[in-house]
This record gives structure tokens, C-alpha cells and sequence, in this order.
């Protein structure tokens, strides 16, 4: 270091806490952060040798998997009781209860939707409740990790389609015995190491723009599941690109988004 000169370090850490951080979902609405508590100090020489220089520097925060915008700044720090959710629009089907995330002083909490609420305040955010009535379909709910690092749910209300697509591999096999002659029973086309994968699409319904925003982060985020059967299954959104519609431009707003589910059809896990 040269006397009177100024030198500045800059250390990422954030890659290295969210490997500490298990986000899976099973259906169950838990906070999933990580308390950090990270120290510093300077040594003379390389390696830890040659004594420290000045006072360690230790701070602690509590992490979530989340991110922010390029837009936002660098560095951003979350603080307060904030709702951990973007979109204010909210649609449930109806008689159906459901959770609205915000920032605790020490936790992600869950705050809960009644089964008629048709608003919700949390913090100082008010969330509009829109009950949608699909009498011809299942709804179906898609609960992801938002930006904020929080579980959120998205219901898609109207038409859904299932395909299942499959890959395999063939070889010619030699049928003809010692006889020199074959059975037609045989094949003589055989195949091997068939693999099915499920994919499907669905519609949210007429929805507003209020959900623009909501399916972005839905795009982006890692952990994406979907509950039928009685089971939280993963699934992967098949889409890159999100044409986001307005009641202006577009008069009706419904989105169709494709899926596929995060395993193959015929169980392959050793």
C-alpha cells in the first residue's frame, strides 16, 4: 500500500450465501432466508501473513433468493415491512383462501386471503381481490419465487392441454437363426432408451395489465411448481418472451403460457 493512497475492495458474496439456501417447494408457505453474518480484515501480506491492518469490519443481514433490475441500482438494500409481492391485482377463484407475502423484520410471513376477501391491505399496500367464476374448468395454481425471494401464486382459470412427447433410439437387429430363418413376431427394428416428457398449455382467463408484471417474474424464476393430483409438482415455463398486453392496445387481456414438467414421464431418478 503507498502512504497517503487510496484503495478500495469490492467482494461478492451473494452467489456464495444463496448456495446455502434451499428453496424447494411442497406446498407449504415458509420463509426462506438465511441470516449472514460476514467479517473482514486486512492482513500485510498475502495469505493471511504478516499481521492484520486496522479493526476487522463485521455486518450481518438477512438474505432471500431474489434478485432486482438493472434499473434499480446497484448494491440495493431492502429494509422495513414491505409486501414481498409486485402486482397489486390479484385473481383468485372464487370461495378460495390464499396468501399475500411481505418482508417481516426477520422473515418472509404469509399474509392470508379469506375465501371472500375481494381486498387485502398489507402494510400499507392495498392488494384488489378479483374473484373469477370458470364453472367449465379447473383452475390450476402455479406458485413460483418471485423477485422478492417469497412464494407467490398464479392461477390460470380456463383451457388447459396435455401432450406428451417422446424420443427414442432404434437399431436393426439381426433376427435370422442358425435355421436361416427369422420370425415375423420379432422385431426387427429395436428400440431403446425411450424417454417421455409431459408438456401443456393454459390460459389465464380475461384478466388486466395488473398481471403483467406477475408473469415476468413467473419467466424468471428457477422454482416453478404446479398443484393437481394433490401433489406440488415442478414444472419449467416453456416460453423466452413475454408480449406483454394492455387494455389499450389489446382490449382483452388473456395469457396462454406453456409448460413442462421438471422430470420424464417414465421414472429414470437412481
Amino acid at each position: 500500500m503507498v502512504e497517503g493512497s487510496t484503495h478500495r475492495a469490492t467482494y461478492e458474496i451473494s452467489e456464495l450465501c444463496r448456495d446455502y439456501l434451499d428453496t424447494t417447494f411442497d406446498g407449504t408457505y415458509t420463509s426462506k432466508k438465511i441470516e449472514v453474518e460476514v467479517t473482514i480484515q486486512f492482513y500485510a501480506a498475502t495469505g493471511g501473513g504478516g499481521g492484520t491492518i486496522g479493526n476487522p469490519y463485521t455486518f450481518t443481514f438477512n438474505g432471500v433468493d431474489g434478485y432486482t433490475y438493472f434499473t434499480e441500482g446497484s448494491n440495493v438494500v431492502v429494509t422495513g415491512t414491505q409486501a414481498a409481492q409486485s402486482n397489486t391485482e390479484v385473481f383468485l377463484p372464487e370461495n378460495t383462501a390464499g396468501y399475500i407475502p411481505s418482508l417481516g423484520t426477520a422473515n418472509i410471513l404469509y399474509n392470508s386471503v379469506s375465501t371472500t376477501a375481494t381486498t387485502k391491505t398489507v402494510n400499507g399496500t392495498v392488494f384488489t381481490i378479483n374473484r373469477i367464476c370458470s364453472p367449465k374448468y379447473t383452475p390450476y395454481k402455479v406458485t413460483f419465487v418471485n423477485k422478492f425471494g417469497a412464494f407467490q401464486d398464479i392461477y390460470f382459470f380456463m383451457k388447459r392441454t396435455d401432450t406428451t412427447n417422446v424420443a427414442r433410439e432404434r437399431y436393426k437387429s439381426a433376427q435370422i437363426n442358425a435355421s436361416g430363418v427369422y420370425e415375423t413376431y420379432v422385431h426387427s427394428n429395436q428400440t431403446f432408451n425411450v424417454m417421455g416428457r409431459d408438456i401443456f398449455t393454459m390460459s389465464t382467463g380475461l384478466v388486466n395489465e395488473g398481471l403483467n408484471v406477475a408473469l415476468e417474474e413467473l419467466l424468471l424464476s428457477e422454482q416453478v411448481h404446479i398443484y393437481q393430483n394433490s401433489q406440488y409438482l415442478p414444472i419449467i415455463p416453456q416460453a423466452n418472451t413475454l408480449s406483454k398486453l394492455t387494455s389499450l392496445n389489446d382490449k382483452l387481456v388473456e395469457y396462454t403460457m406453456g409448460f413442462e414438467f421438471a422430470f420424464d414421464k417414465i421414472n429414470n431418478i437412481r
